[in-house]
């Protein structure tokens, strides 16, 4: 200033009087505080570090003139909402017709609204003292939103309503048409404690029949409805299809033979025994070139014995004569 008289800027938390800062110099032992200047720009600030919902409040930014100069800035911490498990009930047991109390502690900036609800998301109606409950609009709840059908079956829709006063429940399909018991609709309603369940069946159901429904429930706290649409599901239809094979089996008569044969230097016998031509493959024995693949020989005949090496000799060259 003109006078060349120095002042100090100051920080300090208005709620408890606290002093923050100095100057460039932090008071207070919180390591998450700082102060920033600028000489050129002439500003001052004050930093928080990792806000904490203790850290809600208003700040004040003061000068140490005669006439002391202060501002106010305030900080709002939000936390989102918790239930404390430490004071909220857990499962309780009772018995038929006697009281129960149960309590949900909850935490949170801004304070958290509860709101409770059956396990099922269903509405509770609130009744006082004098059993008598509350005026509360309609609440409509569609379990399932959409129904396949096939054409030429049922189809049954569902919703629930819970409303005090009692409210006045009817279906609508495509926001336009009112149905109404029939011969191919029928309308009725079942009560479950204080839900109305609104049961809705289409008989023999057609293509005209698809489409959006609308379950709609007023009293004169208000109105709600719920919308289940209806598809048709494809029915898979079976085609048996009849297929004629015809088989041509060609026969090769032949004769299977099987060896014994006994050496003349040796007294010891060996039995050569030919392997059965059905498990033989076929592409093994020694065919004409011209010969047709894949034929099942089949032998009929029963077995000779050759008892000398002669015998055998002479029947192999016959069976290589008939080959050719």
């Amino acid at each position: 200033n003109s006078n060349n008289v120095l002042f100090q800027v100051g920080w300090m938390k208005a709620d408890d009087q606290t002093i923050l800062s100095l100057d460039t110099r932090v008071i207070t032992h919180n390591p998450r505080i700082s102060v920033t200047h600028d000489d050129k720009l002439r500003t001052w600030q004050l930093r928080i570090r990792q806000l904490k919902e203790s850290d809600r409040g208003c700040y004040m930014c003061q000068i140490n003139t005669n006439a002391m100069k202060k501002m106010l800035g305030c900080i709002d911490v939000l936390v989102p909402p918790d239930i404390d498990d430490s004071k909220t009930s857990g499962d309780v047991m009772v018995s038929e017709g006697e009281n129960v109390t149960l309590m949900c502690q909850a935490t949170g900036q801004p304070t958290p609204r509860i709101l409770w609800r059956r396990e099922d998301g269903s509405h509770i109606l609130l009744r006082n003292r004098l059993e008598e409950s509350e005026s509360v609009a309609p609440s409509v709840h569609v379990v399932k939103s959409l129904v396949g059908a096939p054409v030429g079956g049922n189809a049954k829709l569902k919703c629930d309503v819970e409303a005090y006063p009692s409210s006045n429940n009817y279906w609508i399909k495509d926001h336009e048409e009112n149905l109404l018991n029939g011969s191919r609709h029928y309308i009725h309603e079942k009560k479950v404690y204080a839900k109305v369940i609104m049961i809705l069946t289409i008989f023999n159901v057609t293509k005209s029949d698809l489409g959006g429904y609308q379950c709609i429930a007023s009293n004169t706290m208000g109105k709600s409805d719920g919308s289940i649409r209806l598809y048709e599901v494809k029915v898979p239809t079976t085609t048996t299809t009849t297929t004629t094979t015809t088989t041509t089996t060609t026969e090769i008569s032949t004769t299977e033979y099987i060896f014994e044969n006994v050496a003349a230097a040796s007294p010891r016998t060996t039995d050569f025994d030919m392997i059965p031509i059905e498990e033989e493959p076929v592409e093994n024995w020694i065919f004409p070139s011209v010969a047709p693949a894949s034929l099942e020989l089949e032998t009929k005949s029963s077995s000779a014995k050759v008892r000398d090496g002669r015998s055998f000799a002479c029947l192999l060259s016959v069976m290589l004569f008939i080959f050719r």
